[in-house]
């Protein structure tokens, strides 16, 4: 039995005890005419109340049911259903929120899992599945829950810092995830070589849109994977060039000579 009904059964009771004390006081007093169609007249006012009171009832029961339900679609419309993430709407929403604050600070990584396919092509769907769920817990156990974490789709994954974090800081923090993802994943680093490249990049209030952001981090990511994959890169410089080829376009150009450069150390700027 359910809160309403137990409401509508209580306020019942009240008007059955409420009609027999009025006709049982109507009866002993040996009413006028006149006195009975006051009474009648009180009588019809309790029913009336009382109508009204279960119309209240209902609709507040509704509007509960409605607004339960709209909770519900929109978790649904900003989750991802396999990992229980934010999916690319609800992060990007939630990003461009933190980003109009007065100060935003922090850094914005995106993930990517090397050689994801390989295990989809060779062992089906399902375990594709499961090392994605794996990988999402990962990262929400190596990150506060104050941290924005979302699967932007596919085996693509994004992490919002809410607070600065000095450049050091961060390489560590990316060190002992990368650490934390083999340990878990340890079977299929050795049989797919899957592995994770990071691209990083601070949020100090040089950009404050999403978007131009978001290009920076892809940027890192590219780099990581293009001097190596199972790496991650710090785009201190806000490089946000992604041509897959350096055509020369600018004289003076941070990522040509990064992409030119042969592969350095995680994080090397």
């Amino acid at each position: 039995m359910n809160e309403l009904h137990k409401e509508l059964i209580v306020i019942f009771v009240l008007s059955e005890v409420l009609s027999a004390i009025i006709f049982t006081v109507s009866l002993c007093s040996g009413r006028s005419a006149e006195g009975m169609i006051f009474l009648l007249f009180g009588i019809n006012l309790a029913v009336i109340g009382l109508n009204n009171g279960i119309t209240i009832l209902l609709v507040r029961h509704h509007v509960r049911n409605y607004m339960d339900q709209m909770n519900k679609v929109r978790m649904e419309a900003e989750h991802d259903r396999l990992t229980g993430l934010y999916n690319r709407n609800g992060f990007e929403r939630r990003a461009e929120e933190f980003l109009e604050k007065e100060c935003p600070g922090g850094a914005l990584l995106l993930l990517d899992l090397d050689n994801f396919k390989q295990i989809n092509d060779r062992e089906g769907h399902p375990e594709g599945d499961r090392v994605l769920q794996i990988f999402a817990r990962c990262l929400t156990d190596s990150f506060r829950k104050e941290d924005l974490i979302g699967r932007l789709g596919g085996d693509e994954f994004a992490i919002l810092l809410g607070n600065p974090v000095p450049e050091r800081i961060l390489a560590g923090k990316i060190t002992g995830l990368r650490t934390e993802i083999r340990s878990r994943l340890s079977g299929r680093y050795g049989k797919y070589q899957l592995s994770a490249s990071i691209g990083a990049v601070p949020v100090d209030g040089r950009i404050r849109d999403y978007r131009k952001l978001y290009r920076c981090a892809d940027a890192a990511l590219y780099i990581s994977k293009y001097r190596g994959k199972d790496r991650f890169y710090i785009n201190e410089k806000m490089i946000d060039c992604m041509r897959r080829e350096c055509i020369g376009c600018r004289t003076e150009c941070p990522r040509s000579g990064i992409i030119k450069a042969r592969p350095g150390k995680d994080g090397e700027q």
